[in-house]
């Protein structure tokens, strides 16, 4: 073979093999999806990522709630359409012309009393005066309290050091229709104050008014 023979054959051979070469790297189908494929992972990620799930635990969490106090289910006191329970164990007392009463409890000297006293339903007193008309005369030592709310009824509270030679007391009024409503919780010295608002609570748990 001439020398230019064999110059014509590698020309040739070189020329084949950049055409194969170029026929299989537009052939191979891997060739052009590896990066898009490679790019495109991260943005499925976040949507399977633990990090976002802490997000939706607290509305799954129960959320805790106050409870009231246990009514009291002893003696239910009725007044025309007023009613409340005292604690069991506590006995009826003497009635009154416009009250009813039970006595009982710690030391057996507490009495607790409704009360109701006919008015006009307007003019509507204020607060004040409903702990005013708690007083049973003017030289009653007595500390005024934030009303409080019984039955979805708002009621005027006062609180007396001295009620008698054994009592102190607490007291609340409300308006209600025609009549002034008042509840007397007299206390024998002997219990605490704990124990108290805890009869109170319980009792207060347990008022109806008419509808």
């Amino acid at each position: 073979m001439s020398r230019r023979t064999r110059s014509a054959s590698v020309i040739a051979l070189v020329v084949a093999t950049a055409v194969l070469a170029a026929c299989s790297g537009t052939s191979d189908p891997e060739a052009g999806s590896g990066p898009a494929s490679s790019a495109s992972e991260p943005t499925s990620e976040p949507t399977s990522n633990p990090t976002s799930e802490p997000t939706s635990e607290p509305t799954s969490e129960p959320t805790s709630e106050t409870t009231g106090p246990a009514p009291a289910e002893g003696l239910e006191l009725v007044y025309e359409d007023y009613r409340l329970r005292v604690p069991v164990g506590f006995e009826p007392d003497m009635d009154g012309p416009f009250s009813v009463a039970a006595t009982g409890g710690k030391g057996g000297g507490t009495t607790i009393t409704l009360f109701a006293f006919p008015t006009q339903p307007t003019p509507r007193f204020t607060m004040r005066e409903l702990q005013d008309y708690l007083r049973q005369s003017s030289s009653d030592p007595m500390t005024r309290r934030a009303p409080v709310v019984v039955d979805g009824v708002r009621m005027a509270a006062a609180n007396f050091s001295e009620f008698g030679d054994l009592y102190w007391a607490d007291k609340l009024a409300a308006q209600v229709g025609a009549n002034v409503v008042s509840i007397t919780f007299a206390w024998d010295k002997a219990t605490t104050r704990e124990y108290q608002e805890q009869v109170m609570a319980s009792v207060l748990a347990t008022v109806e008014w008419p509808t």
